[in-house]
């Protein structure tokens, strides 16, 4: 990163909006913020600029909804493959403000390409073989998202048949997700775009495939100034936790335990089935479980139910998902048990997907006779470990670039059922 003046540096290459005519102009000097999201529980990336507009760009392009927005930002040292270097659509303009006689305040707000595509794309057919090869039709069919963005799809181990009744390419990629089992059989499927590509990829997927983490954050409770830039970029600014925990919502939602109740159409009765992982038979992103064993959990807090019918398509038996639906609901529950948002200082190569390292302080006056944590060190362990990025909103404004993550873990770096707190 020999061009790198200090953390948070960017480098606006362009900001160039294309008319229906095909032509181009480049607003560069209009724009006064950008924001750019990406979401692991959302489809597509999409974003916001916001102009100041002092030249009447909105008669000249004109604006009116039909527009091509072309964006080149990066990290100065980065490789090429790491910018912001994309186009996207322009959808929507509002919160317009007359500031001035010569200056007029708006929002541009841009998704990628592959989202107006499913907005207007209706599929009726039907769809059979390996869930996997499935989502890469859906992904790269030309009556499909026609992408030629790359895309990693995480094998999986069923098939299944099923017909789409008019629905966009991202609702029967969603669908897919609902019954897809990789190779472990964990159906915890998502699709996401990031700005490498368009994913379908499990969570354990996800926590497998990055052995360490790709950065490590770390917020400190004393006053810290960091010199060399990579402390700059791993210092955390600031961070908050909107909720701790809340036990109702988390039996509710089948984080600890749930249960499916279907009819057997073949053997004509009903089956009660319960589901409560036990922590060592999947991989996870810590050591140890978020909760103890001795929690008061009944799987029939979080009750499901469905209908198996047997060949209900020639040859593929019975194609629900009530037999995992509740695996899933419980383990993506577990994906989000800890919720942990931080701000940073922002870099083009932060993406949603990321495996990250976390460490913060314990929050105690160092006295004599509190040194004996049995923590054995000084980090809050509900807080500190390693998190996926779930969500990111780069804040990019022209000589300065941070972020706001959403970060989630599955378990934490301590073993609740053994630890003795320490007395303050």
């Amino acid at each position: 990163m020999n061009d790198l003046r200090h953390a948070g540096d960017v480098d606006i290459r362009e900001i160039v909006v294309i008319n229906s005519q095909g032509v181009e102009f480049d607003i560069t000097e209009q724009v006064f913020h950008i924001n750019i999201y990406e979401d692991l529980f959302g489809s597509f990336i999409n974003g916001k600029l916001v102009i100041k507009d002092s030249v009447e760009l909105r008669s000249a392009i004109p604006l009116i909804g039909q527009e091509i927005l072309r964006i080149d930002i990066r990290t100065p040292g980065l490789e090429t493959v790491d910018a912001f270097s994309e186009e996207f659509y322009i959808h929507k303009m509002d919160d317009m403000v007359k500031q001035s006689e010569r200056n007029l305040m708006y929002v541009l707000h841009f998704i990628s390409k592959e989202a107006i595509v499913d907005t207007n794309i209706k599929v009726t057919q039907s769809f059979s073989g390996n869930i996997g090869e499935i989502v890469e039709k859906l992904i790269t069919s030309d009556r499909c998202l026609n992408t030629i963005k790359e895309y990693n799809i995480e094998p999986t181990s069923n098939s299944f048949k099923y017909v789409s009744n008019y629905w966009t390419p991202t609702q029967n990629i969603q669908y897919c997700c609902e019954h897809a089992l990789n190779l472990n059989n964990s159906p915890t499927y998502m699709f996401y775009e990031n700005k490498y590509g368009l994913n379908f990829i499990s969570m354990e997927g996800l926590y497998e495939v990055q052995p360490e983490p790709f950065m490590e954050f770390t917020y400190h409770n004393k006053k810290f100034e960091p010199k060399e830039w990579i402390e700059q970029y791993s210092q955390i600014l600031e961070y908050r936790q909107p909720e701790t925990f809340d036990y109702m919502k988390r039996v509710h939602s089948g984080l600890y335990a749930s249960e499916v109740i279907y009819y057997d159409t073949l053997a004509r009765r009903y089956v009660h089935k319960a589901f409560a992982p036990e922590f060592d038979d999947l991989p996870h992103l810590n050591d140890y479980p978020i909760w103890t064993n001795k929690l008061h959990i009944s799987s029939q807090g979080s009750i499901s139910s469905g209908i198996i019918n047997y060949n209900s398509h020639d040859g593929y038996g019975d194609t629900t998902n009530v037999k995992h639906i509740q695996r899933r609901k419980t383990l993506m529950a577990q994906a989000e048990g800890h919720k942990l948002i931080i701000e940073v200082m922002g870099r083009t190569d932060y993406t949603i997907g990321q495996k990250v390292n976390v460490t913060i302080p314990l929050h105690y006056q160092h006295t004599k006779g509190n040194e004996g944590n049995s923590t054995t060190d000084d980090r809050d362990f509900m807080l500190s470990g390693n998190y996926i990025i779930a969500a990111i909103n780069h804040v990019i404004s022209r000589t300065n670039h941070t972020c706001m993550m959403e970060l989630i873990k599955d378990s934490i770096i301590l073993d609740l059922s053994y630890v003795q707190f320490p007395r303050f």
